[in-house]
């Protein structure tokens, strides 16, 4: 077997890992099944990582470089604005959904056995901070001079509930049954949602 070198071994394990889980479940996703998807060894396997869980996080890691370089790709323009910028956002986790199948499938999976897990319990948690903090860069950029003292995190966070609800109607029903909605009127009350709660808090006069 011709030699690769370890961070591209790394990448190779954790694609092959999405798979395996996307398509057979965390439960079957042995150290033995995500190796041989990968045409690599156990032992390249551990080599690369300490243990299956550290795998089963840097799939998370993986997920969330994903969807900044969509991001990137996306050009949300600085200062363009929150509400172009939420929708933005949706149209991409949206297009997600439909176009990166197995990753939606496995962040989901991974985040259903974290959470039966107690050893492991953090991984779901650390998942939606590394995404809040990806997101809310990007709406911070976004903002016009009026806009900042909006909490974008918080927004962030309103988006992803919008997104993983999106999401999983997408991949139990399909585009057919889960239509395009209007995103600049969803963002519009997220937006509000997230001023009201900065209004409480005494942010906007």
């Amino acid at each position: 077997m011709a030699h690769v070198p370890v961070e591209e071994r790394r990448t190779q394990l954790v694609q092959a890992a999405v798979r395996v889980i996307s398509r057979d479940g965390v439960a079957a996703a042995s150290t033995r099944r995500i190796a041989e998807e990968a045409g690599a060894s156990q032992a390249s396997l551990h080599y690369s990582f300490r243990s299956k869980e550290e795998l089963f996080a840097a799939v998370t890691e993986y997920a969330v470089d994903a969807t900044r370089v969509a991001l990137e790709a996306r050009q949300v323009v600085p200062g363009s604005g929150l509400r172009h910028a939420v929708a933005q956002l949706l149209a991409l986790f949206r297009e997600s959904a439909l176009t990166e199948r197995d990753l939606t499938v496995a962040q989901y999976e991974l985040q259903m056995w974290a959470l039966h897990a107690p050893a492991h319990q953090d991984l779901a948690a650390h998942c939606y901070a590394r995404f809040t903090e990806v997101l809310s860069a990007v709406l911070d950029a976004a903002a016009t001079p009026a806009e900042q003292g909006i909490d974008t995190a918080r927004l962030a966070r309103l988006l992803m509930v919008v997104a993983d609800g999106t999401a999983l109607q997408l991949l139990a029903c399909g585009p057919a049954v889960a239509p395009d909605p209007d995103l600049l009127v969803v963002a519009d009350g997220l937006l509000s949602a997230a001023e009201q709660t900065a209004t409480r808090s005494g942010s906007i006069d």
